[in-house]
């Protein structure tokens, strides 16, 4: 072993038996419903567009991989999320118009389309969140127009704010707050049974105007087995709109998306079954 492996283990070995000083938490002073009236006015601009790089994971839905991407945001109800291959162009283009939802797979050819998105987000989510609703949450909206607020609470060790929300069907929606940028930290909605049904982190935000932008979002809906975690390079308003076009390109017949996904579903949890022991 060379004496400069070793001292770079001695090194590391060192690093490794200091524990580094926490950023002392901030005093929160005022009330958590303020704190929560406030990150829900915060102002959302539209429309938006920024450039990211995604990683997604969906077996359904046969996706997976590191990439980069663009996405344009019109509220209310309408995106556009491209997936950029390695070499440029296209791979994968996902689109809501308002009423519908597409997925568009160049390489596999292949369009799915869910004629009620709106339907098709809340069956996701058992009612908690619907499309737009969704589609806030990319640029760090608080939504739960649907949910009850149960309770806020200062949680003053961990510098933030908790406020709890019960929607249709008894879903639960915990949310947590960042009292001093009034941003979401994250959330987590769960069933009746506590089964999580989506959960959303934040990491870093942009400032964007009178606002501030997710840098990070990362999104887990169970339900169909998707992980997508987003990081945006940059936020701006977009000197043109792209077309928000939900119909299978010429040649190719949609598919209905709703049922791929229940089989494809289905035939994953069957393979989980025959694997467990």
């Amino acid at each position: 072993m060379s004496s400069r492996f070793k001292i770079a283990l001695v090194v590391l070995a060192l690093g490794a038996g200091c524990n580094p000083k926490k950023k002392p938490v901030a005093e929160i002073t005022q009330p958590a419903i303020t704190i929560l009236e406030r990150v829900q006015a915060r102002p959302s601009p539209s429309p938006l567009q920024a450039r990211f790089q995604i990683k997604v994971r969906s077996k359904p839905l046969g996706l997976g991989g590191t990439t980069g991407g663009g996405i344009q945001v019109v509220r209310p109800g309408r995106a556009r999320l491209e997936v950029f291959g390695p070499f440029g162009g296209s791979l994968a283009s996902l689109t809501a118009d308002g009423e519908r939802f597409a997925a568009y797979m160049s390489r596999e050819q292949r369009h799915l389309l869910a004629p009620d998105a709106e339907a098709l987000i809340r069956e996701a989510t058992r009612g908690a969140i619907g499309l737009d609703g969704a589609i806030g949450l990319l640029v760090g909206d608080v939504p739960f127009e649907a949910g009850e607020l149960q309770e806020t609470a200062v949680l003053q060790d961990e510098g933030r704010v908790r406020a709890s929300y019960l929607g249709p069907d008894q879903v639960r929606v915990d949310l947590a707050l960042d009292p001093e940028q009034l941003t979401p930290v994250g959330f987590e909605a769960r069933d009746r049974d506590g089964e999580p049904l989506i959960l959303v982190t934040y990491e870093g935000w942009h400032a964007f105007g009178e606002t501030l932008l997710p840098q990070r979002v990362e999104v887990t809906v169970p339900a169909v087995s998707l992980f997508v975690s987003l990081r945006y390079h940059t936020w701006q308003q977009p000197d043109q709109l792209m077309t928000y076009d939900t119909r299978a390109p010429a040649g190719l017949q949609s598919e209905p998306l709703v049922e791929i996904l229940r089989l494809s579903l289905a035939a994953l949890r069957a393979e989980e079954d025959e694997a467990a022991p």
